[in-house]
């Protein structure tokens, strides 16, 4: 009996300096965070994604940024196809490639993980090649309705690191 009475009080208090830490780290993430992240893939493409995101006191959050290729990932001068105004239209693949993204959702902390739902994406579409730009506006830019748990390894006022589910660590900011 005093061997569970133990566990009991040991596990509420875990529990409590859980519920501690993620209230401190709710009061820390509000705010505005700059990410930047530069990946290069398995196929011989480096792409870079920068964003800003907001996080609001009443649970939501506002993300809007950029991706960029700077290498091809379909062989180059081959044809791909892009939606624009519901017709596919034919675009030589060339390179650098950049899409604007952003969207609204929800967020929380729970047990030292961030968790967060993208419930509405919109952004633009953009190939540069040279001369000429092929620009798709209004388009879904990233997935939706989706709860993405990332481990944060760290908070303090100015920086923010965390784990995504990748593995990847991403580190931010605070925009001043």
């Amino acid at each position: 009996m005093k061997k569970l009475m133990l566990l009991l009080v040991v596990g509420c208090s875990f529990s409590l300096m859980l519920s501690a830490g993620d209230a401190e780290f709710t009061q820390k993430l509000v705010g505005t965070w700059n990410f930047a992240y530069t990946n290069a893939t398995a196929v011989q493409s480096t792409q870079t994604m920068v964003t800003v995101t907001e996080y609001r006191p009443d649970g939501t959050f506002v993300m809007k940024g950029e991706v960029s290729e700077t290498a091809p990932v379909y062989p180059p001068n081959t044809m791909a196809f892009v939606e624009c105004d519901g017709l596919l239209v034919p675009v030589l693949n060339t390179y650098p490639v950049r899409k604007q993204i952003g969207g609204v959702g929800i967020w929380r902390i729970e047990r030292g993980y961030l968790i967060s739902t993208l419930t509405n994406s919109v952004g633009n579409w953009r190939m540069d090649t040279g001369s000429r730009s092929t620009i798709q506006t209004n388009t879904a830019s990233l997935q939706t309705d989706v709860e993405r748990k990332e481990e944060i390894i760290s908070m303090t006022a100015q920086k923010f690191t965390k784990r995504n589910t990748a593995g990847q660590k991403l580190t931010a900011t605070r925009k001043e």
